[in-house]
């Protein structure tokens, strides 16, 4: 699926320092809104060499299952099928922003979407830095909203994706920084 030039470029952008676990956006908000699903399942989707956001999760009772491909694959952290399961939660955590090109990032955001389960969601974000292509977030939302009704962009730059409303989400998208709904103007 994936050429071995794309794997080495993302392989090599994995965090042991900056924006990992209390400090990362994404699990932050993740952590924060797992209850609204009963027997929340979470994937951290590109979890790096050592799962630190997975194991974070997995601290505050959630349960949280690590993917990850190349020579960041670690048996001991990573289930090797992990992509053969259906999440409540698929979390990606500075992993669209280092793809090396839009179609990357559309194989690699299908493999995420392939495995939320209805009425589940796709929490991602979409750093400045770094960023592996020239796409921009106004191409990054046309996308996302080509697999799901609603991106929510909580924060500048931090998204929740999903097809079917639930209450908590509608407060969310009352309070949000931007809102996005396919095939209307917000």
């Amino acid at each position: 699926m994936f050429e071995d030039y794309e794997i080495w470029g993302a392989n090599n952008t994995a965090r042991s320092l900056g924006s990992i676990g209390p400090k990362a956006r994404v699990p932050k908000f993740v952590m924060g809104t797992a209850n609204e699903v009963k027997l929340e399942r979470t994937l951290d989707f590109g979890a790096g060499p050592k799962a630190l956001h997975t194991w974070a999760l997995r601290k505050q009772w959630i349960e949280c299952h690590a993917y990850e491909f190349g020579k960041n694959f670690n048996p001991e952290e990573h289930g090797p099928y992990a992509l053969n399961r259906k999440y409540n939660t698929v979390m990606m955590s500075n992993v669209l922003n280092v793809q090396s090109s839009r179609d990357m990032l559309i194989r690699t955001l299908e493999q995420g979407v392939k495995v939320v389960n209805k009425p589940g969601r796709l929490v991602c974000n979409y750093p400045k830095s770094p960023r592996k292509s020239d796409l921009k977030e106004k191409d990054l939302i046309e996308i996302l909203l080509s697999y799901f009704e609603y991106v929510v962009e909580i924060e500048p730059r931090l998204y929740e994706c999903y097809n079917q409303s639930t209450p908590m989400r509608e407060v969310r998208r009352m309070t949000a920084y931007k809102v996005h709904i396919k095939d209307k103007v917000c």
